[in-house]
């Protein structure tokens, strides 16, 4: 089963904490076996990948940990324009990792059927900066974000802070 990302309680399910070096990132279940996440975190290596958690200062009920057997860089990701900044992540069966009072503590994202129009909503989550020049949350957030193009980013002049997050997070190339 999968869940469709479109408010908080399902984005916690799809969601894992990445820890890789210095770097706490986020990445979205696919599979049981399949984490998706952004190319910059995977090039340091990856360590340990939390699963069921939400707030990253105490365990919760079913959390579990588990290592990544590969990372696969997108074949066209570009380190200076981070254009294709995608990482696949094979782990073992998260089936076969989970704790017994794990219930319900983790499901796959369900990956649109159809393309995405510009403008559409989307939705992430992650433990980020929730302000400029900030500390990383200590609890998964989560945000509603519309889809712009490469164009509309870098068409608008001096870029507030979240429009530049958003535009360095969702570029799309034609």
């Amino acid at each position: 089963k999968c869940y469709r990302i479109q408010h908080f309680q399902n984005s916690i399910l799809a969601t894992v904490q990445l820890m890789t070096g210095d770097w706490v990132c986020t990445g979205t279940i696919l599979d049981a076996e399949t984490i998706l996440t952004n190319a910059d975190c995977c090039l340091a290596g990856v360590g340990q990948i939390r699963v069921g958690n939400w707030n990253s200062n105490a365990a919760e009920p079913g959390e579990f940990r588990i290592g990544a057997e590969s990372t696969t860089l997108h074949p066209d990701f570009d380190l200076v324009t981070k254009d294709n900044n995608l990482c696949i992540i094979k782990t073992a069966s998260l089936v076969e990792a989970q704790p017994e009072d794990c219930e319900n503590c983790w499901a796959s994202v369900c990956l649109p059927e159809e393309s995405y129009l510009l403008g559409n909503a989307c939705w992430t989550a992650g433990w980020g900066a929730v302000t400029s020049g900030g500390s990383p949350s200590n609890k998964l957030r989560e945000s509603t974000l519309n889809i712009f193009s490469r164009t509309y980013c870098e068409n608008k002049s001096k870029p507030t802070f979240l429009e530049q997050e958003l535009s360095d997070g969702l570029k799309i190339n034609y």
